[in-house]
């Protein structure tokens, strides 16, 4: 049995305790998990002094897997969750479940294969498959709907938050929620009510008593479901619930097993799972050892002349930091103060915040109107601007500078670009490794992901969105109409096209961001900015903006046709498949370029980005993951091709990856 894992006897009673989330490696129910609670079967289901079972969770609850899909496959010859679950449902002697902590997964699953289930108040059930493309397995979703009905069934693998003991008790999950002493002792107690026929199980089909009702209930789900990725995957959950109504308990397990692999193996839950473990990576700076710092505690912090200061300082006040606010216009800090005042009255008045709680951060604020004023903070954000020789004997030495949107900061201090929720930190070199993980903390604490950026002109965003620029132009210059395009990339996920995005911006920010960027603008761009068709503002860009919808600039067929006369191209028809395969050879292709020269480091940083800041849909599980599952060897030679057109050609790392037959993939360590 694993470390945690341990077996007790007490008067007929057996109490298995499982290893729970402190004492496993990644969490949920790995092969040696798995093992244990097999023995642990093996003894107590074939020893007659053992009359009962109660299975319980140790530390922090029940084993709580980070990835869904993993604990539900066959892994080291270890039984599978559906086997073990199959064997409790049919151990013959009562098996209780005495749940703690948060309940989702296998312990879900197994809890499910229970005759009772017993939970402390505190418990929170939740299911995150559907999140990820999937639906519960190992029987759980067969059971959840035999046992509640199939419309509760999905009410709980739809949510959001889950349920609480409490909603888990009315809906007939859990059959106690004691709330005068330990889970355990009561399921002892009901254990031995159990044995002594005093306390009868609840029918695990009780959901099916009424099968007209049960179909019922399920046609508005199914008429609600719609369109998209995810259509499919609820579709997938409904077939399995009705399942479980009609066809027999071992034949709707199958079912429910087929379904389970048939979305596993689908697109959308591949691209889904490379996003959340991109996610999960962003706990360390790539090729930083010391970016997982844990903050000592509160901090003070400084932010000099920050935009959007006083939301950035909102967020690092909630989470306990002292902040400086600084600036020498007076005016600029007054409207700041200002700004943080008024949402925290909107909070307190909605309920949402403690009037002690809004005492205690203007407390904790304070205000600059130089950079003396920033001496002796921990750390200092401020705008790229600011003299950093200046900053740091204003501030002190010990302190973590990071300026803002600079690419190749000196020496002692670190670069910041702000996007959103994404943050990139740029390092001078690896003596600041240590400061940098200390900003990253502060960061990640405010709800940011935080990745690595590099010495280039722009962050990983900019340069994402200005390949997908001049990808989408390329497309156009080949034949495709900018409608065409904008629809096509519309499919994979993006909620705005290239081209309405340019009009949006504007032509001639576009162009200047090009050109910052290294990137050539397309003719097209060139051509409409010369004419004063700059965009949205100017009423024509690639679309005219006369009417409540955007419609296709006129004339600019014939200027296209032109445009492709005088460089030779010759116009042919592009399918929605080949637009899009070409704009995401390019970003991949760029994606290559940012990792060759260090502008990234990680390639999960740049599907992360691709999907958080620029908008492919996360099912897509960004460019470069794009591009191992359609093989570099193609993809390299789509981009020679498209180098024929413009396009940057592919640079050396695709021949080193395809050479040691490599994947994107395999620089996502640390």
């Amino acid at each position: 049995m694993t470390r945690l894992s341990r077996l007790h006897l007490r008067d007929g009673v057996a109490t298995f305790t499982l290893a729970g989330a402190e004492g496993v490696s990644g969490g949920g129910f790995d092969p040696a998990q798995r093992v244990a609670l097999a023995e642990a079967l093996d003894l107590t289901l074939a020893d007659p002094a053992v009359r009962a079972l109660i299975l319980r969770g140790a530390g922090a609850g029940w084993p709580v897997a980070d990835d869904p899909g993993k604990e539900f496959a066959a892994q080291e010859g270890a039984p599978d969750l559906r086997a073990l679950a199959a064997r409790i449902a049919m151990a013959g002697k009562p098996v209780l479940a005495a749940l703690s902590g948060q309940v989702s997964g296998g312990a879900l699953a197994l809890a499910l294969a229970c005759g009772w289930r017993l939970a402390d108040p505190e418990t929170r059930i939740f299911t995150s498959e559907t999140a990820r493309g999937l639906l519960p397995a190992g029987g759980a979703l067969v059971r959840l709907a035999r046992r509640l009905g199939g419309a509760a069934a999905l009410r709980l693998t739809t949510s959001q938050v889950g349920w609480s003991a409490g909603e888990a008790l009315v809906a007939g999950l859990l059959d106690a929620v004691p709330d005068d002493g330990p889970v355990d002792a009561a399921a002892f107690s009901l254990a031995q009510a159990a044995l002594a026929g005093t306390a009868v199980a609840r029918p695990d089909d009780a959901g099916l008593a009424e099968p007209a009702a049960y179909l019922a209930e399920l046609a508005p789900i199914r008429g609600a479901l719609g369109r998209g990725p995810m259509a499919a995957v609820l579709a997938s959950q409904c077939d399995v619930v009705e399942a479980a109504l009609l066809l027999p308990l071992e034949e709707a397990l199958d079912f429910e097993a087929v379904a389970y692999g048939d979305l596993a193996a689908a697109p959308l839950a591949l691209g889904l799972a490379h996003i959340a473990k991109a996610e999960l990576a962003t706990a360390r700076l790539a090729g930083c050892a010391a970016a997982s710092v844990a903050l000592p505690g509160p901090l003070r912090l400084g932010l000099w002349q920050v935009p959007g200061g006083a939301d950035l300082a909102l967020l690092l006040l909630t989470a306990g930091h002292g902040v400086t606010l600084g600036a020498p216009d007076r005016d600029s800090l007054a409207d700041g103060f200002s700004a943080v005042a008024h949402v925290q009255e909107a909070a307190v008045q909605a309920g949402d915040l403690d009037p002690e709680a809004r005492e205690a951060d203007w407390a904790r604020l304070g205000a600059a109107t130089d950079l003396a004023g920033l001496s002796g903070l921990d750390l200092v954000i401020a705008a790229g601007d600011t003299p950093p020789e200046a900053l740091r004997k204003a501030v002190g030495p010990g302190a973590v500078l990071a300026l803002l949107s600079v690419s190749a900061p000196p020496s002692g201090t670190l670069g910041l670009r702000l996007a959103g929720d994404l943050c990139e930190i740029i390092l001078p070199g690896p003596e600041e490794a240590e400061a940098a993980g200390q900003l990253a903390a502060v960061l990640r604490g405010i709800g940011n992901l935080v990745v690595r950026g590099g010495r280039s002109p722009g962050s990983i965003a900019d340069h994402l969105h200005a390949t997908l620029h001049v990808a989408a132009e390329r497309c156009v210059l080949a034949g495709a109409r900018p409608a065409e395009v904008d629809q096509a990339l519309g499919a994979l996920g993006f909620a705005e096209g290239p081209f309405v995005r340019a009009d949006r911006i504007g032509l001639g920010a576009l162009v200047a961001d090009l050109r910052r960027l290294g990137q050539a603008p397309g003719a097209a761009s060139l051509y409409l900015f010369a004419e004063g068709q700059t965009g949205r503002v100017a009423g024509q860009g690639y679309y005219r903006y006369d009417g409540v919808q955007p419609v296709p600039a006129a004339g600019l067929d014939a200027v296209l046709g032109a445009i492709r006369h005088e460089t030779g191209l010759a116009a042919k028809p592009l399918t929605r498949t080949e637009i899009q395969t070409r704009v995401l050879a390019e970003l991949a292709g760029e994606g290559a370029r940012m990792l060759q020269t260090g502008a990234a480091h990680r390639a999960s940083d740049i599907d992360l980005v691709a999907v958080r800041a620029v908008g492919l849909g996360v099912d897509q599980g960004g460019p470069m993951f794009q591009a191992d599952r359609r093989g570099l060897l193609s993809l390299r030679n789509t981009l020679r091709a498209l180098a024929r057109e413009g396009a940057m050609a592919p640079v050396a790392l695709w021949d080193v990856l395809i050479r040691n037959g490599r994947h994107f993939g395999d620089l996502n360590a640390d």
